[in-house]
């Protein structure tokens, strides 16, 4: 195999790793799931969801910490989904 098509078949699964983490999901959600968070394989956030039972004006502080810690569940969802696909390295192995 020439060096040409090892670099091209490198690419191509570069390539179909990038298409599967922007297709893999992993949601957090806080206590209680008033604030739901999903992330993608490149750990982007895609979206929080808030109920409006945690909106509290009184309580600024509260909500912040709901959604911390749905992102951060996320988070972590998102790393023991890396690691079962890809290995211990922390998920994503470099390929080029």
């Amino acid at each position: 195999m020439s060096m040409d098509n090892l670099l091209k078949q490198a690419q191509e699964m570069k390539e179909k790793q990038q298409r599967e983490l922007s297709a893999t999901l992993a949601v957090g959600e806080s206590e209680g799931g008033t604030v739901t968070a999903t992330m993608n394989g490149h750990k982007h956030l895609r979206s929080i969801e808030i109920d409006s039972s945690a909106i509290d004006p009184e309580n600024l502080g509260g909500l912040q910490q709901l959604v911390m810690s749905a992102i951060n569940q996320a988070t972590d969802e998102m790393e023991s989904i890396l690691v079962s696909k890809f290995g211990p390295s922390s998920g994503i192995p470099e390929i080029l």
